[in-house]
C-alpha cells in the first residue's frame, strides 16, 4: 500500500473515530439525562384546591393513603384556586398529579388517570330574595354574587352558565371562599352563590339544609328538553342533573334541574407509567379507605364525617374522556402490568447502543493505532533508503541510531511487535552487515 493511500486511510479512520466519539457523547448525555429523570422519581406533588374545598380534603386523604401504600415514594399536596390553576401546574410541570374538572382546557402534557365523581352546580339564593329570583336571568338584579375563585372550575362553570343564559356578570361580583359561604349568607353580605360540589356531601348538607338559602332551578321540562339539556349540547363536558326534593333534609322542597361535570385525577405525561399504574390501582382497591374522610375533613377545617361521593368511571368511561389516558392508567384498565423488560426497555436500548458504540469505537481505535504503527515502520524504511547514500562510516552510525530509535518506540508501544517489525529489523541488520563489509574492504586497501 502506498504512503499516500495509507495516509488517506488513516485520515478516514481518524474522522470515523471522532464522529463515533461525538455520537457516543450524545448517547451518554441522553442516558445521563434519562437516568437523572428516573432519580427524580420518588417525590410527587398533587395539586388540590381551596383549603375548604372538596379537592383539598380528597387530596389530603389520597396523599396519606399513597404514602402508606407506597413507602418508597413521597407524595405531597399543593393548594390552588382549583381546576384551571391545577391544569396550569401540570402544564408547567410544577405538579405531577392534579384534580380537575372535565371541562377544563387540558394542558398538552395532561393525561387522564381516573374519573372520580360528578360535581354539581348548586345555584344558591338567599331565602328572603328567592321570591324575586326564580330564574337564572333574575340573578342580574342582585348586588353580591359569588362566582367562585379565579382559576377555579366553579367560576368556569358559572361563567358558561351566565353566557348561555345571556346574563352579563357584574364586575363587582366576587368570590367568597367555600368555608365562608354560610356566614356570608347569614350575615346578608351575600345574595347568591354558584357552588360546585358533589351532591349529598356533608359540605352541601351543611350549606343547603338550613333553610337560609334556596336552590335555583334552570327549568324543568320533558327528558331531553330542559334548558340544562340545551346547555349540555352546547358544552358537551357537562350533563343535566336533577337534584331530587328533600336531598338536603327538608330542602329543596321540589326537584331542581341543574348541570354537573365530572371531577377527574390527571397526571403529567412525563410521570413514570409504573407509578401512575400503582396510583390508579390503589384508587380502585382502596376506595373505601378514601371515603373515610375524617382526617381530610379535620385537615381542611370542615366539621364533616361524611363520605366522598366517589363513583369511579369504568375503562369505557375514561376512554371517552377528552383528555388522553396516561399509559400507566391504561395498563391498569387493561389489567396489564408492564413487564420488567417493557418498563426498562429504554434503558436496555440505550445500554446496548452504548456497548455497541464503545465496541465499534474501540475497534476503530485499534485499527487506527495499527495503521499508524505501520506508517511509522514505512518512515523508518524511507530513512534507511536515504542513509544508504551516505559514506560508509556515517551510514553505519545512522543505521545503529535508526535501530536504537526503533527499539525505543517498540518499548513505548509506538511500534507493533509483529512480522513487519521483524522484517524491518532483519533489513536493518542486513544493511549494517553490508556497510561493515564495505568498511573492511576500504580499510584493507
Amino acid at each position: 500500500m502506498g504512503r499516500s493511500a495509507l495516509k488517506m486511510r488513516n485520515l478516514r479512520l481518524y474522522v470515523s473515530l471522532v464522529s463515533m466519539a461525538v455520537v457516543l457523547a450524545v448517547i451518554i448525555g441522553l442516558t445521563a439525562w434519562q437516568l437523572g429523570s428516573w432519580r427524580r422519581h420518588g417525590e410527587w406533588t398533587i395539586a388540590t384546591g381551596h383549603s375548604k374545598g372538596m379537592y383539598s380534603a380528597l387530596g389530603q386523604e389520597l396523599k396519606s393513603m399513597l404514602n402508606r401504600a407506597m413507602p418508597d415514594d413521597r407524595f405531597s399536596t399543593v393548594p390552588s384556586a382549583g381546576s384551571v390553576e391545577n391544569m396550569g401546574l401540570i402544564g408547567d410541570r410544577n405538579a405531577d398529579f392534579a384534580f380537575v374538572q372535565s371541562d377544563t382546557r387540558p394542558a398538552s402534557n395532561a393525561r387522564l388517570v381516573a374519573t372520580l365523581y360528578t360535581e354539581v352546580v348548586h345555584i344558591a339564593v338567599r331565602a328572603d330574595l328567592a321570591p324575586e329570583v326564580r330564574r337564572l336571568e333574575d340573578i342580574r338584579a342582585l348586588d353580591a354574587v359569588s362566582l367562585g375563585a379565579k382559576g377555579s372550575g366553579t367560576r368556569r362553570a358559572a361563567m358558561k352558565l351566565l353566557r348561555h343564559f345571556e346574563v352579563d356578570a357584574d364586575p363587582s361580583w366576587t368570590a367568597v371562599p367555600p368555608g365562608a359561604l354560610k356566614d356570608s349568607f347569614r350575615q346578608r353580605r351575600l345574595d347568591a352563590a354558584f357552588v360546585l360540589v358533589g351532591p349529598g356531601t356533608e359540605f352541601a348538607r351543611g350549606l343547603f339544609s338550613t333553610g337560609e338559602v334556596r336552590l335555583l332551578s334552570l327549568g324543568l321540562g320533558p327528558p331531553g328538553g330542559t334548558p340544562a339539556d340545551a346547555f349540555a349540547i352546547r358544552y358537551p363536558s357537562f350533563e343535566p342533573v336533577l337534584l331530587p326534593s328533600r336531598l338536603y333534609g327538608k330542602f329543596p322542597t321540589e326537584a331542581v334541574q341543574t348541570i354537573g361535570v365530572t371531577a377527574a385525577l390527571v397526571a403529567g405525561k412525563e410521570v413514570d407509567a409504573e407509578v401512575v399504574r400503582q396510583v390508579t390501582e390503589l384508587l380502585f382497591e382502596r376506595r373505601n379507605e378514601l371515603q373515610r374522610r375524617e382526617s381530610a375533613a379535620q385537615a381542611s377545617g370542615q366539621p364533616m364525617n361524611a363520605e366522598f361521593p366517589l363513583d369511579f368511571g369504568t375503562a369505557a368511561d375514561v376512554q371517552r374522556h377528552v383528555i388522553p389516558l396516561h399509559a400507566g392508567a391504561d395498563a391498569f384498565y387493561r389489567r396489564e402490568r408492564p413487564s420488567f423488560l417493557v418498563t426498562y426497555a429504554e434503558v436496555f436500548s440505550l445500554g446496548i447502543t452504548l456497548i455497541i458504540g464503545l465496541w465499534s469505537m474501540g475497534t476503530l481505535f485499534l485499527r487506527w493505532r495499527t495503521d499508524l504503527k505501520k506508517e511509522r515502520i514505512d518512515d523508518y524504511y524511507a530513512e534507511i533508503r536515504r542513509v544508504t547514500r551516505l559514506p560508509t562510516e556515517e551510514r553505519l552510525l545512522a543505521l545503529h541510531q535508526i535501530r536504537e530509535r526503533a527499539f525505543d518506540e517498540l518499548m513505548a508501544e509506538r511500534l507493533a511487535a509483529d512480522d513487519a517489525f521483524v522484517i524491518f529489523h532483519d533489513y536493518v541488520l542486513a544493511e549494517v552487515a553490508r556497510a561493515e563489509r564495505e568498511a573492511e574492504r576500504s580499510s584493507s586497501r
